[in-house]
């Protein structure tokens, strides 16, 4: 398990085509949609979040354990991993059986998620557009309910291909299946397909994703002749055994996804509710410009998870502490940078291509404030998931379930409106999980917030230095 430049290269270069299309598409949806309509878009996205919520904590789970069988784990148990000797032979007749075990499982998810699309989230899209003209609207819904199907039924070759290692690979089909909704969307767009044109695009760029990404994944290291040589059977026995070990974290890693929603995106559907769309697709569109920021700055811990799954594997603290350092000295600098550059002239093309839009500045600056703490806290508690052990569900949940109420109460009994909605997340967070995960880590790694960007920066220029 080892990353390359390309790997890091490729993983920025995904991240910001996976982020920016929608600030290359931003201008043509911002032209070519109407208020109504853009607002309506976003709530497609953040019910399409709900949805995804129905993976329940396989995929980073699958991810995992897809990384410990093929570093060589002797067999997979419900915490910590059973390690074994050899530990750079892979056990290619565990990964079959999580790979038949995952085929399964997402099968199952998609078709649930698909009757609770076109019931309840058809009956919620039918009312909040019972006022606009026309059936386009439920027409580009049915379409983006079968792009949501296929992305959560393909969705685990992204476990696959990060769980052996094949960071560069799932990079290239990203970017080639964000490259095909970034055409189609333009053309579309440009011959008045209006929202049904961006639900058309997202559809057909899952499609692309599924057949390049599953090309990629039996190429890399010749994956898929070595399964063929496995002769090992799979008992339907060792499927449901490996479910079941799966199922005792998948379920936490679940409650911490629904967690993450309530935390972020259940406060567009919200605003959608007790606010206007034209101010859902104001508040959701301050949301997303910071969020691609975010998503770009944590790209490189992304990149080198599998190699702290592989560090812990093999017991080396001192590689953990290496690649943490980075990862955090990038990510601070990398995201302030973002956001002072998005504040600075993002804001002012973004009104001036749509002056209605509404950007305020310090609305972008505070939801960068608590997006930082928020995103900060997350990737330590992403480094304690590593070890196979969850300890932060309950926290997760008790924060994500608390900012809902609050958003709630804030929006009804006052007149903050969208900073009702921000506040609440802010302070819910900062209670607890802001300061608690990030000081579980540091002791665990015996350091401290200076000395890992100390540390970090020492990395990246001796990284540097003799690239």
């Amino acid at each position: 398990m080892r990353i390359t430049k390309a790997d890091v290269k490729w993983g920025y270069i995904a991240v910001i085509m996976n982020m920016g299309i929608n600030v290359i598409m931003l201008p043509l949806v911002l032209k070519f949609l109407s208020s109504d309509e853009l607002g309506l878009w976003y709530v497609f996205v953040s019910i399409g979040s709900i949805v995804t919520l129905f993976d329940f904590g396989f995929a980073p789970t699958i991810a995992r354990n897809i990384t410990y069988s093929w570093s060589g784990a002797q067999e997979l148990s419900k915490e910590d991993v059973m390690k074994n000797k050899n530990i750079n032979e892979q056990n290619l007749s565990l990964m079959k059986t999580v790979i038949k075990t995952c085929k399964i499982i997402y099968l199952f998810i998609a078709f649930i998620a698909l009757i609770a699309l076109a019931t309840c989230g058809t009956a919620y899209i039918s009312y909040i557009t019972r006022e606009l003209l026309g059936t386009k609207y439920l027409v580009a819904w049915g379409i983006f309910c079968g792009a949501v199907f296929l992305n959560l039924y393909y969705g685990y070759f992204t476990s696959l291909l990060k769980g052996v290692g094949a960071i560069s690979e799932n990079s290239k089909a990203i970017i080639i299946a964000k490259f095909i909704q970034i055409s189609i969307s333009f053309v579309l767009l440009l011959l008045g397909f209006g929202i049904i044109a961006v639900s058309t695009a997202y559809l057909l760029s899952v499609f692309a994703y599924r057949i390049v990404s599953k090309r990629f994944f039996f190429k890399y290291e010749n994956i898929e002749n070595q399964l063929n040589n496995t002769t090992d059977s799979i008992e339907i026995a060792e499927v449901m055994n490996t479910f079941v070990i799966i199922w005792h974290n998948a379920w936490r890693d679940g409650l911490i996804s629904l967690s993450n929603y309530l935390t972020s995106q259940a406060n567009t559907v919200l605003c959608s509710l007790f606010l206007s769309l034209t101010e859902t697709g104001n508040y959701a569109l301050s949301l997303q410009l910071v969020q691609i920021v975010s998503s770009i700055s944590v790209s490189l811990y992304g990149t080198y998870q599998p190699v702290l799954q592989k560090a812990y594997l093999n017991s080396d603290k001192e590689k953990s502490k290496q690649i943490m350092s980075i990862a955090m000295t990038v990510f601070f600098f990398m995201f302030w940078l973002g956001c002072l550059g998005l504040i600075i002239i993002g804001t002012p093309i973004i009104n001036w291509i749509k002056p209605g839009s509404e950007i305020d500045k310090t609305v972008l600056l505070f939801m960068s404030l608590y997006t930082f703490l928020y995103q900060h806290h997350s990737l330590y508690a992403s480094y304690i998931s590593n070890t196979n052990k969850i300890p932060y569900v309950r926290a997760y949940l008790i924060s994500g379930l608390g900012t809902v109420c609050v958003s709630v109460v804030l929006v009804n009994i006052t007149s903050l409106g969208i900073w009702g909605l921000m506040l609440s997340q802010a302070v819910v967070q900062i209670c607890y999980n802001n300061w608690k995960w990030p000081l579980v880590v540091m002791k665990d790694l015996k350091t401290n917030p200076i000395e890992m960007i100390k540390s970090g920066f020492k990395e990246l220029k001796n990284r540097i230095t003799y690239a």
